[in-house]
């Protein structure tokens, strides 16, 4: 069958898209090759950019047409047309045939005059492929000046709008050093500098920039009705479609499904997480920076959101950049708390307070509920914002931008905040809920507990009030607490405090000084801070040997008494915890029904002194006794096995600290100790001649993060250098190894993998436990180490609602 008269020969779109591939690949080992910043690049290199952004457009534009040929000719086979005027591209879900929450109000249609993009057309915030800004930008050392020479040399780098827009914003070089980057979550640019701002003005051109990156994106994948035809009023009407965005879901989002496996689903861990995923995803010109606090069984969520001043919507013309703002704060605050009312089904109120971006005034707050989002949206608005009342509290200044007003609710209320929420847990001895029980292994809520002071310091706030009178008045109120109490490190603490306040060695008006020797007071901890100033290198030469001795001794004085009354028994052990993901582990790993009672935090700083001194001054079989001692007050702390597992090696025992440190990282509580078991044990393989098992340990250590990252890399890089004939004999490419290759070789030499999976899932759910039964101050420590695992903004987000204001 012959060619349709007037079409392309069959072999034409294939070929484009070959082309197109050639270009595109020579284009990205031409980039590759190119080093530095874009305002010190050389003449030739100038043009070497402007080449690599030419290419990249040119082969895009080439596999475009081919694709667009190829699947033309089969619809032309299959006897389906094309529709005229129809974009190249995946097809769009219209809005309104996606499924709506039941709880969703629908407002009536806004009588806002403002022309919108069409609705099959809602802009996507994630485009298909990778287009010259997404390859340069996060390059680029100096973001403006290298987007004022795309603008000025290769502009067919954006699209229309975006050039426009970007060129209202930078129309100079000069302005803060910024980098960027692109947010998986939502699609959105993010510029941020290193330094602190040195202006507002420089911030509000940081934001216009940003905002004009991404409304111009956005802009060129709209479809616009006829009759739009300027940059000014397609931006106006993407403006005006804020406060209808909806949360993006981007490819591998499994936040809430991955962070609440077995938590209640209407709880306040899921409730957060689901509000915070949302809020993340939400693809808004401007960043969006929001802080929360939750209550559910108040039904209340309260949030705070930072909006640009008129001077960052630059890009729009000087006299509606004002009321552009207003609106923009009014339309943000609707998005916030619609999203608000959609991922938390529990929440019946949400508050919306906003203020500028660098400031800490309020400038809006509204106040919503699922029966007043409708008529919220649709009311009538006065330059952008509708009339205040109630619900909506503004107060516009003289220039016609908003002034400072008092939030309807405040992010501290005590609704929101009540102190029982962060009540020290060593003082609460009531039944632990199930669900704490199946996640953290407790059956009292004080198993949790890690801070052996936390008696002290609670029996602190009732001396403090004393504080300022005179010396036999807080003399008389120390001996009254020293009657009252039944804990006994208490009524020591009263004891000493009333001495040296008696004796003269302390002055009552000294609040800090009486604070410490009632908290910290006792003759062991000053010996243990005498024998960290011994160990402190003095002038690069090395502690005293005299005064090491001399540490020594007093450590060894003080600590007899102390170490006899914390022994185990048959029914009691004395345990010591670094964290509260330690004392998690240990209730699910080590705990074998004994009572845990926490051993004084100066006894186990003693022996870990008395090793590292023993050390110091090379008496390492006297080392290992205290470090064993160490390890057994703490059995998870990580600096007491590693300074147990250098004495074996001071010993020459290197299979023993091999075994030791692997032993310790298969049941460590946290990504961060891993790393650090890890790294450690990398030296020690590296000792016993296994250089590929060192290797596999350094590059672990690397992958599960932690502080010591930077010294990880170095030292293997070091090692692969000197190890090169050992890995080339082994196939094994250094810059390659990673993933499933170290776990091969981890598994093959017999050490941990450390699953991360594993991990994570315990963290989550223990910190899950704890947020629902109101502990925030252990969920506050356990979330954190749920973020070295899944770092994610919205993770971020979460931990900063748990925080007291």
């Amino acid at each position: 069958m012959g060619k349709r008269e007037g079409r392309a020969p069959a072999w034409l779109g294939p070929a484009a898209v070959a082309l197109g591939a050639l270009v595109l690949g020579a284009s990205a080992l031409l980039f590759a090759s190119l080093t530095g910043s874009y305002d010190t690049l050389d003449l030739s290199d100038r043009r070497d950019m402007r080449t690599v952004a030419s290419g990249i457009i040119v082969g895009a534009a080439l596999v475009a047409y081919g694709v667009f040929e190829i699947a033309g000719r089969r619809r032309g086979a299959s006897g389906v047309e094309a529709r005229p005027g129809a974009p190249a591209g995946p097809a769009r879900v219209r809005p309104e045939a996606r499924p709506q929450p039941e709880s969703r109000p629908q407002p009536e249609p806004s009588p806002r005059p403002e022309t919108r993009p069409a609705p099959s057309a809602t802009p996507s915030p994630r485009p298909g492929g990778v287009s010259a800004l997404d390859q340069v930008l996060p390059r680029a050392e100096n973001v403006l000046s290298t987007l004022a020479y795309l603008v000025r040399e290769t502009p067919e780098a954006f699209g229309d709008d975006q050039l426009e827009l970007v060129r209202r914003t930078c129309s100079g070089e000069s302005g803060p050093r910024l980098s960027a980057r692109k947010l998986a979550r939502n699609g959105r640019w993010w510029l941020a500098s290193e330094d602190p701002w040195p202006s507002r003005e420089d911030l509000d051109r940081t934001l216009a920039v940003e905002a004009a990156l991404n409304l111009g994106a956005d802009a060129a994948r709209a479809a616009w009705p006829e009759g739009v035809s300027s940059t000014d009023e397609r931006v106006g009407a993407l403006l005006a479609a804020v406060a209808d965005a909806s949360p993006v879901e981007h490819l591998g989002s499994r936040f809430v499904t991955d962070l609440s496996a077995g938590a209640d689903p209407d709880g306040e861990w899921v409730s957060r997480l689901a509000f915070a995923d949302a809020l993340e995803n939400l693809p808004t010109p401007f960043r969006t920076e929001v802080s929360f606090r939750l209550c559910v069984d108040e039904a209340v969520l309260v949030a705070e959101a930072h909006v640009p001043r008129p001077g960052a919507f630059s890009f729009l013309p000087a006299e509606g950049r004002v009321d552009a703002g207003r609106a923009y704060a009014y339309d943000l605050a609707l998005l916030i708390g619609r999203t608000a009312l959609e991922a938390v089904p529990r929440v019946r109120r949400v508050v919306v307070n906003c203020g500028e971006f660098g400031g800490d005034e309020v400038v809006l707050s509204l106040e919503l509920s699922r029966s007043t989002l409708g008529r919220m949206a649709a009311a009538e608005r006065d330059r952008g914002i509708p009339s205040p009342g109630a619900s909506l509290r503004v107060a516009p200044r003289e220039d016609g931008w908003l002034g400072e007003v008092e939030p309807v609710v405040s992010l501290d209320d005590e609704s929101l905040c009540p102190s029982g929420r962060y009540r020290a847990v060593e003082l609460d001895g009531a039944p632990a809920p199930e669900p704490l029980v199946r996640a953290c292994g407790v059956s009292r809520v004080c198993d949790l507990g890690v801070e052996e002071d936390a008696p002290r310091l609670e029996a602190w706030g009732r001396v403090a009030g004393h504080l300022g009178g005179t010396t036999e008045d807080l003399v008389s109120e120390l001996v009254s607490l020293r009657g009252q109490t039944q804990d006994e490190t208490v009524a020591d603490a009263c004891d000493r405090t009333a001495r040296s306040l008696v004796s003269g060695a302390l002055d009552a008006s000294d609040a800090e000084g009486v604070m410490e020797v009632f908290v910290a007071g006792t003759p062991l901890e000053a010996a243990v801070s005498r024998s960290r100033s011994a160990l402190s290198a003095r002038d690069g030469e090395g502690a005293d040997p005299d005064d090491l001795e001399l540490a020594l001794a007093a450590l060894e004085r003080e600590l007899e008494a102390v170490d006899a009354r914390c022994r185990d028994d048959e029914g009691t052990v004395w345990r010591s915890f670094g964290s509260r993901a330690e004392r998690v582990a240990y209730n699910l790993g080590l705990a074998d029904g004994r009572v845990v009672r926490l051993a004084p935090e100066a006894c186990y700083q003693a022996h870990m002194a008395s090793a590292r001194i023993l050390l110091e001054l090379a008496r390492p079989a006297e080392a290992l006794a205290h470090a064993e001692r160490a390890c057994e007050l703490g059995p998870l702390r990580p600096p007491a096995q590693i300074v147990r597992a250098d004495c074996l090696v001071a010993l020459s025992r290197l299979d023993e600290a091999a075994r030791l440190l692997s032993d310790a990282c298969a049941r460590c509580a946290c990504a961060s100790d891993a790393g650090l078991y890890l790294y450690r044990l990398a030296s020690v393989e590296r000792r016993l001649g296994l250089e590929v098992a060192a290797l596999a340990c350094y590059r672990r250590s690397i992958e599960l993060g932690g502080p010591m990252v930077a010294a990880a890399r170095s030292e293997y890089g070091r090692l692969a250098g000197a190890a090169h004939e050992t890995l080339a004999a082994r196939r094994i490419n250094p810059s390659a190894f990673s993933g499933e290759a170290v776990v091969r070789e981890l598994r093959a030499a017999g050490l941990p993998e450390v699953s991360a999976d594993a991990m994570l899932s315990r963290l989550a759910a223990a910190t899950g436990a704890c947020v629902d039964a109101g502990l925030f101050r252990p969920a506050r420590e356990l979330v954190a180490c749920v973020a070295e695992l899944r770092r994610d903004d919205a993770l971020m987000d979460v931990a900063d609602s748990l925080e007291r204001c």
